[in-house]
């Protein structure tokens, strides 16, 4: 709902077959996002999925309200994955938790609405097929799995927030088995994530269950 300034420099780091990143979420704010981009995403000819984060299930709800008839808005990717609120734990590690956060933004917007999880969960079918019965018209997954670097002096994280997000290919493995599961678990699409960056891994990703793919780490490198 608010501007946030994200994490403190350094933000990335190289881990084997990867990157670490600790960004924050920096962003100005979702009335910021929706007055400055909103009308060009309306002129786009390919839908535009924006993903909504909050520290709480009423400031995911706000947010939703105020994508309902934004402009440009085609689906809202609901980020069930990152840390949030003072215990720093994630929406997407427990069921109800999980769903409790769908049902709101279900409630506060008729948006398509994605439930974006976590392969950091003890049972993520289960997380799963909780989103999908609280309303969630499809699931994507994974997001980072939290990981340290140590700085090339030692005496300190690599990243100014200390822990960072593993992403690239050394999460493919994990994302592969996570699609796998979920798409045994659920009737809704499954959008894979995670390490995706040759026409092998996409077409590992669909033979896996996924309809679709989502590409972040190799276009960053």
């Amino acid at each position: 709902l608010k501007a946030r300034g994200g994490h403190p420099a350094p933000r990335m780091a190289e881990v084997p077959a990867g990157l670490l990143l600790g960004v924050g979420l920096q962003n100005p704010g979702i009335d910021a996002v929706l007055d400055r981009y909103g009308s060009a995403w309306a002129r786009w000819p390919i839908p535009v999925i924006l993903n909504l984060c909050g520290e709480s299930t009423s400031e995911l709800a706000e947010g939703a309200r105020r994508l309902e008839g934004a402009p440009g808005v085609a689906a809202v990717e609901l980020n069930l994955s990152c840390a949030n609120g003072a215990r720093g734990n994630a929406f997407g590690l427990d069921p109800q938790t999980a769903a409790n956060a769908v049902a709101a933004v279900r409630r506060a917007c008729d948006l398509p609405l994605i439930a974006k999880l976590t392969a950091a969960a003890s049972d993520v079918r289960a997380i799963a097929r909780a989103c999908e019965e609280a309303g969630a018209d499809a699931i994507s997954a994974i997001n980072t799995l939290p990981g340290l670097a140590v700085a090339a002096d030692r005496r300190g994280p690599a990243l100014g927030s200390g822990y960072g997000g593993i992403s690239g290919p050394a999460l493919r493995p994990i994302a592969l088995r996570v699609v796998y599961e979920v798409a045994q678990a659920v009737t809704v699409p499954v959008i894979g994530i995670g390490g995706i960056a040759t026409l092998d891994d996409v077409l590992d990703m669909l033979a896996v269950g996924a309809v679709a793919v989502g590409v972040g780490g190799a276009a960053l490198a």
